[in-house]
């Protein structure tokens, strides 16, 4: 809990929220210490964390997660089209790499990938996740400068105009029933209202279930907006999906599914089919 308190003493302090515009140039030296200094603070507190687990706060993590501790995993992921939360992007088949290194049972650094076939988009997203009880908290950052202007882009432009995207999101599972419940918020970056320029802070609500058969995995997602902003022009469900996977099994250390969803946007009134191959290292 004391590393909690620092991250979000770390996070308001320097002007990362509450001082928008985040990536103007008034904020800019703010944001960018904020951030060295929070991910330095995750850091050394999952060194101390460590040893210091089993005297000094209960875990319910198990002995096989301790195992995991430092270790590298990579997922590829081959899909019919690009979703997220809702809304489509790119017009056409897309690979989808994932890197994931467990630093310690509780934190974690991630980069991801996406890369549709006709260029018409592209993204780069950094984030770490910290795990306490049933609670995770992610810092993402979403680079997507969109389409052909991906490679002739500035990844560390942090101007007003930049196309990073801050987000910040909250899950709770809970332990006896298979429901996810997630918050989003849009705390930086490119989430503009066009007529003041000003922050929309944009938020995303959702709860999740997920099931398991044998092989066989399933799963329903709704979400919603409670307001304005980048999903919708006032408060909507937007997102609406049904999920199923099947284990193909393991060949030399890669292990492959296949798996399908229907998705539908309430705001956007389109209905979405997406199948795809994964394949974990």
């Amino acid at each position: 809990m004391i590393l909690i308190n620092v991250f979000f003493h770390v996070l308001f302090s320097n002007g990362i929220v509450i001082s928008p515009p985040i990536f103007g140039s008034i904020s800019m030296c703010k944001m960018k210490k904020g951030i060295l200094i929070t991910l330095l603070w995750l850091l050394v507190g999952q060194l101390l964390a460590i040893g210091d687990n089993t005297d000094n706060e209960p875990t319910d993590l198990s002995a096989h997660d301790a195992v995991q501790t430092k270790k590298i995993s990579v997922n590829v992921d081959f899909l019919s089209q690009h979703l997220w939360r809702g809304r489509k992007s790119g017009g056409s088949a897309s690979v989808e790499p994932t890197i994931t290194w467990q630093i310690s049972p509780r934190f974690s650094l991630s980069g991801w990938g996406a890369y549709c076939f006709d260029g018409s988009f592209n993204e780069i997203d950094i984030y770490c996740s910290y795990k306490i009880k049933n609670f995770t908290i992610t810092v993402l950052d979403y680079y997507c400068p969109g389409g052909g202007a991906f490679f002739g882009s500035q990844l560390t432009d942090f101007s007003k105009e930049t196309q990073h995207l801050g987000d910040l999101v909250v899950d709770y599972k809970f332990k006896h029933f298979p429901v996810k419940l997630s918050g989003s918020v849009l705390f930086a970056g490119n989430d503009k209202n066009p007529d003041n320029g000003d922050n929309y802070y944009s938020t995303y609500l959702e709860a999740s279930y997920t099931g398991k058969y044998k092989k066989l995995s399933y799963g329903a997602i709704a979400g919603l907006t409670p307001k304005e902003g980048l999903y919708a022009s006032k408060a909507r469900f937007v997102n609406f999906a049904a999920t199923t996977g099947y284990e193909l099994g393991s060949v030399k250390g890669l292990r492959t599914s296949i798996k399908a969803s229907m998705v539908y946007n309430p705001v956007r009134d389109k209905l979405y089919f997406i199948t795809g191959l994964s394949i974990k290292l």
